[in-house]
């Protein structure tokens, strides 16, 4: 794997993301979730991905992976129902007319 060496600023950066993204849970989140969510980030980081916002939204959906990965589980086609909306024209308006 191509390691990439991270700096004590950007390392700041990911730590802020992972401050925000954890805020709202008890205690900061459990260590096992808080080393998923910095395992997505590292890899969005040596992929190129530097933005904060960027960051920030790859860690919120790291998140929600590790907390409810039924979610993101493929769509099996067997369980779509198939749609049955019927359209019908519409009947011109007398009133939209124009004479």
């Amino acid at each position: 794997m191509n390691q990439m060496k991270i700096g004590n600023g950007f390392r700041t950066r990911l730590e802020f993301v992972l401050g925000q993204v954890f805020e709202d849970l008890e205690c900061g989140g459990d260590h096992e979730t808080r080393a998923f969510v910095a395992t997505r980030l590292l890899e969005a980081v040596q992929s190129g991905i530097l933005k904060l916002e960027d960051l920030k939204g790859i860690a919120q959906d790291a998140l929600a992976e590790f907390v409810h990965p039924e979610a993101l589980a493929p769509i099996r086609p067997d369980r779509i129902e198939p749609c049955s909306v019927v359209f019908s024209p519409i009947e011109p308006d007398s009133r939209s007319r124009h004479v």
